[in-house]
């Protein structure tokens, strides 16, 4: 089986909070945009880095960890790709 990959983001206003949530979620995985990372971990362990977000994130930031599938990692960083999702298409 597989590690579990995760889309994590971000929204928080404070530079200071910001700076420590990046420095966190760049330990355990690579920046894809500026306030986003891919994660590739295990369950467990990413149930540890939330802990460590936790601490971070504060009332009115926007934090999201979305946990993915397979099929969603068979393309190459900044190639476009097509999925067919029921009767219609993503590129």
């Amino acid at each position: 089986m597989s590690t579990p990959r995760w889309v994590v983001s971000y929204d928080v206003s404070s530079d200071r909070r910001r700076r420590q949530l990046s420095t966190i979620l760049a330990s355990q995985g690579f920046r894809a945009l500026y306030s986003v990372f891919e994660i590739e971990t295990e369950t467990s362990d990413m149930s540890r880095l939330m802990i460590g977000v936790r601490t971070v994130v504060d009332h009115g930031d926007l934090f999201l960890a979305v946990p993915t599938c397979a099929n969603c990692w068979r393309w190459e960083r900044g190639a476009p790709i097509e999925y067919s999702l029921g009767t219609g298409v993503v590129i």
